[in-house]
């Protein structure tokens, strides 16, 4: 019997390489961080972090807060604008729709208006329609209201009868009434505070808002101003229509 030596086996080529890399590694690779690296932020650090993060969310909360405010004011402006074009809107609306009515006789008529700062009475007429109809009295009235000036519009049939009124407008506002026209052939037509003479009328009628120290468009119409002296119609008992020719 042939006995052969004990011999050892050779390991082939790559997986000695494979062997020498994975020796290389665990002699050259760092060793994992200990000890304060592991045990995270201190309380210090997150005391300080806290702190910055209050700051920012305080610093972001007053930055919206300011542009709620602005916002705000914006659409408060936008409201105050619409609302005075409502009123400009109405009060146009009215005055287109006035009558020289007179009261008294031909030596004495008077128009049935009153032009003051703070006040505008005419006649009106009202379209024919079922309930409505024939002649009644408008009347825009400024009063103190709340933070400004408060205008209320009120009518009420000229024959008499309950006076049904609404607001216009209320708010920050400062409202007045002018008059344009003359008050005699001596006197150049011109805006007034108010209208004194009731044997006339005045061309225009201008009521001018303002809001927030600021002057808003103001609403400018026409009165019928050609009257004629002597009734040219008869409505009843104490009234006419227009005059034949301009009272002295």
């Amino acid at each position: 019997m042939v006995v052969k030596p004990f011999s050892h086996p050779i390991p082939s080529r790559p997986l000695a390489r494979a062997a020498a890399g994975a020796a290389r590694r665990v002699m050259t690779d760092p060793v994992p961080p200990t000890g304060r690296g592991d045990a995270g932020f201190t309380l210090l650090e997150m005391l300080v972090a806290m702190t910055v993060l209050a700051l920012v969310l305080a610093a972001a909360a007053g930055a919206l807060g300011f542009l709620g405010q602005g916002f705000g004011r914006a659409t408060d402006r936008v409201e105050r604008v619409e609302q005075a074009a409502v009123a400009r809107d109405v009060l146009r609306r009215q005055l287109a729709r006035g009558f020289p009515l007179v009261e008294g006789g031909v030596d004495d008529g008077r128009y049935v208006f009153t032009g003051e700062r703070n006040a505008l009475t005419f006649v009106i007429a009202e379209p024919p329609a079922p309930g409505r109809g024939g002649l009644s009295v408008a009347r825009f009235t400024i009063e103190p209201g709340e933070g400004g000036d408060r205008l209320t519009y009120g009518q009420r049939r000229l024959a008499g009868g309950e006076e049904r009124t609404s607001p216009l407008l209320d708010g920050p506002y400062r409202l007045s009434f002018e008059y344009f026209g003359s008050l005699g052939p001596a006197q150049p037509p011109a805006w007034r505070p108010d209208w004194p003479d009731r044997r006339r009328l005045p061309l225009l009628v201008r009521l001018r808002i303002s809001a927030d120290g600021r002057e808003l468009p103001a609403a400018v119409a026409g009165f019928r101003a050609d009257a004629e002296r002597g009734c040219a119609l008869a409505l009843g008992e104490g009234f006419c229509r227009d005059f034949v020719d301009a009272p002295p």
